[in-house]
């Protein structure tokens, strides 16, 4: 039921209203070899225009995609920018492998001494300075065309700062919706020979004693629909380092009449509730992803479907009402 629709100014929400990529396949963005550099070592960037938001993604043959570049310094992203928006840029030039939607980008002999030679101020990169991510867009030559996060969002790539790295290599997101009979191969990696492990709901499904890479592959048929966790362990005998991906086997969302009043859009209900509520005919079904619940595919955030199939709505309660929180519909596999 809808108690109150007053509007609340302390209550704000920014809505993208996008049909989202489905990311449940994506491989990283952008990968790199090593997979683990810090800022001393040579990297060889990989970017999947197929992933993210696709803005580059099947372009025709001798089409060339730029990089737009900087570094995160001492916990300032944006660094020592390298690349010169809409304009043919050799400096940040990528290479294409065939005829894919892979393009690569080589930095040495580090990424320290490649920002400081290339960045746009030819200022010098500090030896002591602390680089902790590339941060990238890439283009094509104009910049009418971009590559970025599936919600158009700025791509960080993590680098190491410390001796000892590991992570979920293949998958970068930390939320996974799948449907009931998918397979998919996780890939985790350390940056040193360590004990490895990924366990799915707290029990243990495949390891090694000592490697830097174990892979894992997940039948979604063999897991009931709903919220798993997915832990990919990395220990060294020193450290252990853990990384996660929620994992949502979808199912068909719950069928419910539209609350006694509701409306259209956004109704604020509270200084800490919001309703909402699309119309979306022909549609399957729709998650809510945003700041509120970390961009992640939560069961509790698929949105109730009428019974004509028109609408579809949910109440997000627990909300700061000092907070501006930002979020997108996911509307089917599209």
């Amino acid at each position: 039921m809808i108690l109150n629709r007053t509007f609340y100014s302390l209550l704000l929400f920014v809505s993208f209203f996008l049909l989202i990529k489905n990311d449940s396949f994506a491989q990283a963005i952008v990968s790199l070899n090593p997979a683990f550099p810090n800022g001393d070592d040579a990297v060889t960037l990989t970017f999947n225009a197929d992933q993210g938001n696709a803005g580059l993604a099947n372009l025709p043959a001798g089409s060339v995609v730029y990089a737009h570049t900087g570094i995160n310094v001492n916990n300032n992203p944006w660094q020592y920018v390298v690349g010169n928006w809409g304009t043919v840029d050799n400096r940040v030039a990528m290479t294409r492998i065939g005829n894919t939607n892979q393009y690569t980008l080589t930095m040495g002999p580090s990424i320290r001494s490649w920002y400081s030679t290339n960045n746009n101020g030819a200022l010098q990169v500090g030896a002591g300075d602390i680089i902790s991510q590339l941060c990238l867009v890439f283009r094509n030559a104009d910049g009418s065309l971009e590559g970025k996060t599936a919600s158009n969002s700025d791509i960080f790539v993590d680098l190491a700062t410390a001796s000892f790295s590991a992570s979920i290599t293949s998958h970068p997101q930390n939320s996974l919706l799948v449907n009931s009979s998918q397979t998919i191969i996780f890939t985790g990696q350390a940056s040193a020979a360590s004990s490895l492990e990924f366990s799915l709901d707290g029990l243990v499904e495949t390891n090694s004693a000592a490697a830097t890479s174990l892979d894992y592959s997940l039948n979604s048929s063999t897991i009931s629909p709903g919220l798993h966790t997915l832990i990919f362990k990395a220990s060294n005998g020193v450290s252990s380092i853990n990384d996660t991906i929620l994992i949502t086997v979808h199912s068909s969302p719950n069928i419910a009449a539209l609350p006694s009043g509701a409306e259209e859009g956004i109704t604020y209900t509270s200084q800490s509730s919001v309703y909402l509520q699309l119309r979306a005919p022909y549609k399957d079904f729709i998650y809510v992803l945003g700041d509120f619940n970390d961009w992640a595919f939560l069961p509790e955030y698929k949105m109730n479907k009428t019974p004509d199939g028109q609408f579809f709505w949910i109440e997000i309660d627990n909300l700061d009402p000092n907070r501006e929180y930002r979020f997108q519909y996911f509307i089917d596999w599209e």
